[in-house]
């Protein structure tokens, strides 16, 4: 089985790293480190780079690329070690992206972040970890960092 872990290269993913790494050391499952970048972004990468030359091409393989070496920066910056590693990335809505590489990898367990809100914040509808946890099959593991 596997370990899902879904980081994003605008925040700090150790205390999300550490535990996916944990639970992967414990059950000795591969922890898959995941990336996805929302479809918005990408396509505003895309204007911007065609918008400085027209020869320049940014592919969804680009971009899931670039989404690949962040999260492998970020697995080499947090300093955890790591045992069998893989790395995923996609272009697409986060939670949906998250579930289907969840569920393509048969994982044990999905490991997120998420923040910790105010009260008011909490009545907020529409966060991509209160989709994970409202739609996942699986167990899913949030590790709260503050707001």
């Amino acid at each position: 089985m596997a370990i899902l872990t879904a980081v994003k290269g605008d925040s700090s993913p150790e205390n999300i790293l550490r535990t996916g790494a944990d639970l992967a050391d414990a059950y000795d499952d591969t922890l898959y480190v995941v990336s996805v970048l929302p479809e918005e972004e990408y396509r505003k990468r895309r204007r911007d780079m065609e918008s400085e030359s027209d020869e320049v091409s940014y592919t969804v393989e680009d971009a899931q690329s670039s989404a690949r070496q962040q999260a492998q920066t970020l697995v080499a910056e947090s300093g955890i070690e790591v045992g069998d590693v893989e790395f995923r990335s996609r272009v697409g809505k986060i939670d949906t992206e998250i579930l289907a590489i969840a569920e393509a990898i048969d994982a044990r367990y999905v490991v997120i972040g998420g923040r910790k809100r105010t009260p008011t914040g909490k009545a907020l509808f529409g966060s991509v970890t209160q989709r994970i946890l409202l739609n996942a099959d699986r167990p899913v593991v949030t590790v709260m960092q503050e707001e």
